[in-house]
């Protein structure tokens, strides 16, 4: 029983830790991606001349867009897991408290 609840545990820890570096990785090329985007659009807008052309980098918002919609699916995932992770019922160690007095001050915790 006990090892078939570590192992549950280690299977779990193995989906949050993907979920997060997804996460990371999806946000991350997000935020680059609509990053390079505007700049090229932005400084070929001002380098163009009234009526003139400029290049609007449609692919790379694209693809800035769907890392988005990426990153959010990896945020749901790893709320999922960190939540059946959280329901599950790991043993809980005692722990030594010592009584708190009504009279600490914030002296005291120094």
């Amino acid at each position: 029983m006990e090892q078939n609840h570590s192992t549950r545990t280690a299977l779990i820890n193995k989906q949050i830790s993907e979920a997060k570096g997804g996460l990371l990785y999806s946000s991350l090329s997000c935020v680059g991606f609509l990053t390079l985007g505007g700049i090229i659009t932005g400084i070929t807008y001002s380098l163009a001349e009234p009526g003139g052309t400029y290049v609007a980098t449609t692919g790379l918002f694209l693809v800035g867009m769907i890392s988005g919609v990426v990153a959010v699916w990896r945020l749901i995932q790893l709320l999922f897991y960190l939540t059946k992770r959280g329901s599950s019922r790991q043993p809980i160690a005692p722990q030594s408290h010592q009584q708190s007095s009504s009279n600490r001050t914030w002296e005291d915790l120094n």
